[in-house]
């Protein structure tokens, strides 16, 4: 009986019922014809008439539609509800975050204002102090003019007075000697004979006059006071009506404005007051104006103010300087011209010597604006704030607006919005002004202030925003539209569902007429567990499955899984492939991450893409070592054939690839080697399940193939005795030779063993077509052959030519102009002319300020001829270079790598999303300049160009020519540095230069860079390790933070530098053992050498052992932690600094042995390099 899937359209339901009844009536007529009566347990059945089956009409069940009903206006109520409740809660949370926004800002501007108010506060009193230093020296300098001690006059009134009141934000500062009673006629006298001065701070001020060239006298000569009287000419007696300040009785200046008087000028009776000394008003600045009548200020004794009397006695108990309270300085300076403000005066002392208990000869007192605190706190734009300023004591109140660098005196109360006192923040204001013995001399009843900060309503403003009620709404139309979408969702659903019914009900009618109940029940149930068992398999057939991706399981399937039978099976025939990099290890030590990634990827990928025309099965990667394994989860009869080739293919992709990834990651790369081993046997296979399945093998067989691969032979192919006996099997056993000793393996004992040939896996037919059709694989066996110089050449002209063409592509984009090559020539000529390069040798580097470099359009290349000229260049350098075992070319190359190394290395500092301004600044901007690396680079490559392979000292001994020009002194890198740049600066590099530097600022920077970083190579100069560690102590012992001006940036590249290349051309010692052990027995063969030679008087064997422990504790460790502290580094500097350790505790434990071995390997050497000397002669 056939019957029709149920329709996905409503029209389309009556011609489905029909197609289905249509489909029962013709089963019917092939069968019986009887009809039976069936009965349901559901719902009411009809019986056919014709056929007699049941079918199950849909039956409307009204209580259950209107329980449907109150849950659909249940859900929109709750749809309605929850859209209300999330979009309060969505403009809370948005409010809420501006709000804090709000508050976060500021929380940080009344920070900045609290502290550099404080700050400002502090810089005037060390302006004034250092004034009184100043002052004091002149007072030890003018003793013997024949007048008391406190008897000078200030040359250079306006500088030193005008800049002393500019760095103390000062309106104007006096200085008042003090006169003793004795000395008062005195004092006429040389007041009326020194009023030159005034004339000087004119001249000074650009203001010239008639006057000041006929002996006019100013000032009046006598000390005086100034006395009130009324409008009839009778003296007055008001104690306080002159004071300037605000008093103990709490009269202040504008009620006392109130009273009429004049003020006129009284001298001074020295009989008439009991005073021990006067303190006249001698020198003041702003100088007074002779067009202006403002010399009321010279000679007036200030000691007659009560106010002054009373902080004159303070400062004589303190000695240091006194902060007066809030005044307005009509009484010192000249109410005209003094802008309306809040003024504070200050009183400093100043001394007649310099010693603890020195008189006190005289006083500075400065009128210092407070408006100047709260200036230059903000950046500019910056929303305003309000500081508020009360006296604890009168409890008087100023206010300041502040906004951005600017700061406005808004009058003597509150100003601020009392909506915000909340937020207030507050703090004690010049409290360090008030010391122990201030408080001692005024019995501790000190009337400090208090500073408060309130925002303003434009900061609220500018983190206040619709944006709350624009997310909630969003939010709520959202919701509404979420539940109107539903609703129609629901209404196609109920529709959809209604079809489905009927349809379901028709064929339940159909299987239960054809089975009986309990079988119909049980085909149910069998079904049901069917679909929610997990659909997995054991064995072999389950292995297929993972390993062709099949292999993840559901989510809920993990109870399942964990009740299922394992994914495993033994697979008895299979070959497994260990392969190793040998040496890769030390290799890695001495690249950055990124090439490490790039050798192992490149080999790897390799790797798989041939075992996928193999048809082997790479099973992991573990570390450097590389496991396949031929035979599953297909078996294959000759799995051992397959494998042997494979391994070879392996071998030879494995050279091809360093040949040419070599000029990318630098020397030494062809130096690794492939070390493989193959064991054949059985293996258990199988899927290990976990929250991260892996596809792994177990048994002996993968043990005995890791230990093929451990003892191996590096670039051979090593093969147990099974794969040895299958491969002879089928007639391969010419593939292989018996390895002559036999190698012991854990757990195995002594092994026979069978090294594989290289040529025994490539085919008669591979072999042609490599013959016909040469790839780049031949290519790169050919540059196998090549000689290391020739390669080392090949890396460094690679690595400058990158450099050159971002240097190229900067300039386009900056769009640098070239100079003039008449410029460019006449600098290359004086460099040339120079005869002491150590001479050029600078404290400091400016690099450039980080500028945003804009995109160009077309990439910069650099043209043909230019790098001809640098690949010319190089080649000569490294003709230049002796053969010496240390410093030769191979050596420069490997600083010049390490430079490298270090200078990618620099990080960005510790940012979510660090950008290249904060990568300049965080590395001083080494980073941001090409020229820089290019200097760096270039100075790796030429600093032991034409090395003698012996010491400076040596050559000083040797009173050769070279030590004679350079005057003793850095002889062997000055001479490296000459030969390179007279080089550089031969006729055939002309656009080599240009490309290096084109205008005469870059020049300049490129030479200064290049003589500071060869010179910085000389580690035995006693000179220029103390200028570098002094640089070093002066700039790093700040934190980073305090760094404020370029200068200390300048030091703190240039000493980067430094140290960069230091840590480059002793890398040897920061890297893995067996490259410091390499490079120690160069040294050591170079310095026998120069023994046996007679140019060096003590066998280096004798002390090379504690030397080089020497080395590492105060040359080498200290460096690595140098390079840490400096903070660019990163992990580099971590990964150098435990090597270093590493490498000295290895030493000290094995150092005494080596040097031995070394000894009798570098005699043995020198032997036979006698011996074939003898013979050459004898030819």
């Amino acid at each position: 009986m056939s019957t029709s899937d149920s329709t996905k359209s409503e029209n389309g339901a009556s011609k489905d019922d029909n197609n289905l009844d249509a489909s029962i009536s013709d089963h019917e007529s092939r069968g019986s014809g009887s009809s039976n009566t069936m009965t349901g347990s559901g719902n009411s059945n009809s019986i056919s008439k014709e056929s007699g089956y049941a079918t199950t009409a849909y039956t409307p069940n009204t209580d259950g539609d209107r329980t449907v009903r109150r849950a659909r206006l249940f859900f929109l109520l709750v749809l309605l509800l929850a859209a209300a409740a999330l979009g309060g809660i969505v403009y809370w949370i948005t409010d809420s975050g501006e709000t804090d926004d709000f508050i976060t800002k500021f929380e940080s501007s009344a920070d900045a204002v609290i502290k550099a108010s404080n700050e400002n506060v502090l810089q005037s009193f060390n302006a004034l102090e250092t004034l009184s230093v100043t002052l004091t020296s002149f007072v030890k300098e003018q003793m013997d003019n024949g007048y008391p001690s406190s008897f000078i006059t200030v040359p250079d009134t306006e500088f030193h007075l005008g800049k002393a009141s500019q760095n103390a934000n000062a309106f104007g500062i006096a200085f008042m000697p003090h006169v003793a009673k004795e000395d008062y006629f005195l004092w006429e006298e040389f007041s009326a004979a020194n009023q030159d001065w005034i004339a000087e701070a004119n001249l000074a001020l650009g203001r010239d006059d008639p006057r000041f060239h006929d002996n006019t006298t100013f000032l009046t000569p006598f000390i005086f006071d100034t006395v009130p009287f009324d409008a009839n000419g009778n003296e007055m007696d008001l104690s306080y009506a002159l004071a300037t300040c605000r008093n103990v009785n709490g009269t202040t200046l504008s009620e006392q404005n109130s009273l009429v008087f004049e003020k006129r000028r009284v001298a001074v009776d020295p009989d008439d007051y009991d005073m021990d000394y006067y303190t006249p008003a001698w020198q003041w600045t702003p100088a007074p104006n002779p067009n202006v009548t403002d010399f009321e200020l010279g000679n007036f004794n200030l000691l007659f103010d009560p106010l002054f009397n009373q902080n004159f006695y303070i400062l004589e108990q303190t000695r240091k300087t006194t902060f007066y309270d809030v005044c307005d300085g009509s009484k010192v300076f000249n109410p005209a011209t003094l802008p309306p403000g809040l003024y504070s005066l200050t009183s400093t002392p100043i001394f007649e010597d310099f010693q603890d208990v020195a008189p006190i000869v005289g006083t500075i007192t400065a009128l210092i604006t407070w408006k100047g605190f709260f200036e230059n706190i903000l950046v500019e734009k910056s929303e305003p704030v309000y500081a508020v300023v009360t006296n604890r004591c009168a409890g008087k109140t100023s206010t300041f607006l502040i906004e951005g660098a600017e700061a406005t005196f808004m009058g003597n109360f509150d100003a601020h919005d009392s909506r915000y006192d909340g937020l207030e923040r507050s703090a004690g204001f010049a409290d360090f002004a008030y010391s122990e013995e201030f408080l001692n001399a005024i019995d501790g009843h000190a009337c400090t202030y208090t500073l408060l900060v309130y925002p303003t309503k434009q900061m609220e403003d500018m983190y206040s925003s619709n944006d709350p009620w624009i997310y909630a709404a969003v939010v709520i139309a959202i919701f509404i539209f979420t539940a109107i979408a539903f609703f129609l969702f629901d209404c196609l659903v109920q529709r959809r569902q209604k079809l489905l019914s009927t349809t379901a009900a028709r064929h339940n009618a159909i299987v239960s007429s054809l089975f009986p109940k309990k079988i119909h029940m049980k085909l149910i149930q069998e079904q049901e567990e069917a679909e929610m068992q997990q659909k997995a398999t054991a064995g072999k057939a389950g292995i297929r499955k993972y390993l062709l991706n099949e292999n993840v399981p559901a989510a809920g399937a993990q109870a399942a899984e964990d009740r299922s039978k394992p994914i495993a099976d033994l697979f008895p025939d299979t070959t497994i492939m260990f392969a190793d990099i040998v040496g890769f290890t030390a290799w890695s030590s001495a690249r950055e991450p990124s090439q490490v990634f790039t050798l192992l990827e490149s080999i790897y990928r390799a790797f798989d893409m041939q075992a996928k025309k193999r048809r082997v099965f790479k099973v992991e990667v573990v570390g450097d070592c590389y496991v396949a394994v031929c035979g599953l989860p297909d078996p294959k009869k000759e799995h051992f054939v397959i494998m042997a080739r494979f391994s070879v293919d392996c071998l030879r992709i494995f050279h091809n690839q360093l040949a040419e990834l070599e000029v990318s990651l630098g020397p030494d790369t062809c130096n690794l080697a492939l070390r493989v081993g193959l064991h054949s046997g059985p293996v258990v296979a199988g899927v290990l399940r976990g929250e991260k399945s892996r596809f792994q093998l177990f048994g002996d067989t993968m043990n005995t193939a890791s230990r093929m691969e451990s003892t191996g032979v590096p670039n051979k192919i090593q093969i147990s005795q099974e794969t040895a006996t299958l491969l002879s099997s089928v007639g391969k056993e010419h593939w292989y030779t018996e390895r002559e000793d036999k190698i012991t393996a854990k757990g195995k004992g002594e092994l026979n063993t069978y090294f594989l040939h290289r040529e025994s896996g490539i085919s008669n037919a591979e072999v042609a077509k490599q013959v016909v059709e040469p790839d780049n694989n031949a290519v790169a066996d050919n540059r196998l052959l090549k000689k290391k110089g020739s390669r080392d050449s090949e890396w460094c002209i690679a690595l400058l030519t990158s450099i050159l063409v971002e240097m190229a592509n900067v300039r386009a984009a900056k769009q640098i102009k070239q100079d003039s090559q008449t410029l460019l020539k006449s600098l290359e000529n004086d460099s040339c002319n120079n005869q002491c390069i150590l001479e050029e040798v600078v404290e400091y580097i400016t690099l450039p300020e980080y500028s945003v470099t804009g995109s160009v359009k077309e990439a910069v290349d650099l043209d043909t001829t230019t790098a001809e000229e640098l690949q010319c260049y190089v080649e000569t350098i490294a003709s230049l270079y002796n053969a010496n075992p240390f410093h030769n070319f191979r050596h420069a190359t490997q600083v010049a790598m390490n430079v490298n190394k270090l200078l990618n290395r620099i990080i960005a500092p510790d940012l979510e999303s660090p950008t290249a301004e904060a990568l300049h600044d965080h590395s001083y901007g080494i980073t941001s300049d090409p020229l820089t690396k290019f200097a760096v680079v270039f100075s790796a490559l030429i600093h032991d160009c034409d090395h003698p392979g012996v010491p400076n000292m040596q050559l000083v001994k040797e009173n050769t020519l070279q030590a004679k020009a350079y005057k003793n002194k850095s002889i062997a890198e000055q001479n490296s540095l000459d030969i390179a740049w007279m080089l550089l600066m031969e006729p055939q590099y002309a656009n080599l230069r240009s490309a290096i530097y084109c205008t005469k600022e870059e020049f300049i920077r490129f030479r200064k860079l290049v003589v500071n970083t060869v010179m910085a190579t000389d580690i035995v100069d006693a000179d220029l390790k103390k200028l570098r560690n002094d640089r070093w102590d002066a700039v790093f012992q700040k934190s980073p933070a305090s760094i404020k001006n370029s200068l200390d940036t300048s030091i703190r590249a240039t000493i980067v530098i430094e140290h960069l290349i230091q840590a480059s051309d002793v890398a040897h010692a920061m890297q893995h053992w067996l490259i410091y052990r390499r490079w120690n027995e160069n040294f050591f063969e170079e310095c026998y050498l120069a023994h046996i030679s007679g140019r060096a008087e003590t066998d280096p064997s004798l002390g090379w052992y504690k030397g080089e422990l020497g080395f590492f504790d105060f040359y080498i460790i200290p460096l690595a932690k140098k390079l840490k502290e400096c903070g660019v580094f990163g992990a580099c500097s971590d990964e150098y600094l435990a090597y270093a350790v590493q490498n000295r505790t290895e030493w000290e434990r094995r150092g005494q042995e080596i040097v031995m071995e070394m000894t009798k390997k570098v005699k043995g050497k020198n032997l036979h390099r006698n011996m074939k000397g003898d013979n050459d002669d004898q030819v």
